[in-house]
């Protein structure tokens, strides 16, 4: 686990006129997650050390926010993409195909025509919390099928 950024929170004193709220899918908590690293990133090469420090703040936040396994994805986008697929698609399925010699291997999200892999050479145990991650997001109008047609 990589070392996390000093954080500069929220001051919540006073009457909190400059404080808002936004709604967003939790599906998308990776990919924002992501876009706050790179801010917080560019931020810090600029010379915005207390920026850098509240965009930590906020990646924490989200950090917190994002479904379990969710990191054993490809790509951050990819757990949206699916969440959104599958607003459209009747059945999802979830394939783990671990390699003959080793107990690693590959998982593949497949939601309607579209598929999905892991990230390269994940465990059983990574597969399942990332099985767990898309169960949480999935729709009650997109069924879990076993057999990928």
């Amino acid at each position: 686990m990589r070392p996390r950024r000093e954080e500069l929170p929220l001051e919540a004193e006073g009457n909190g006129e400059r404080l808002r709220q936004i709604e967003f899918d939790q599906a998308d908590a990776p990919m924002l997650l992501h876009a706050l690293i790179i801010g917080a990133n560019t931020a810090l090469m600029c010379g915005g050390r207390q920026a850098t420090q509240r965009m930590a703040y906020y990646a924490r936040l989200i950090r917190d926010l994002c479904p379990p396994g969710h990191e054993h994805l490809r790509r951050e986008e990819d757990l949206c993409e699916i969440a959104l697929a599958m607003r459209e698609a009747p059945h999802w399925s979830f394939t783990f195909a671990p390699e003959r010699w080793r107990s690693n291997g590959e998982a593949i999200i497949r939601v309607g025509k579209k598929a999905w892999t892991s990230a390269y050479m994940i465990t059983q145990p990574q597969a399942d919390e990332l099985r767990g991650c898309i169960e949480a997001i999935a729709p009650l109008t997109c069924t879990y099928i076993d057999t990928p047609e």
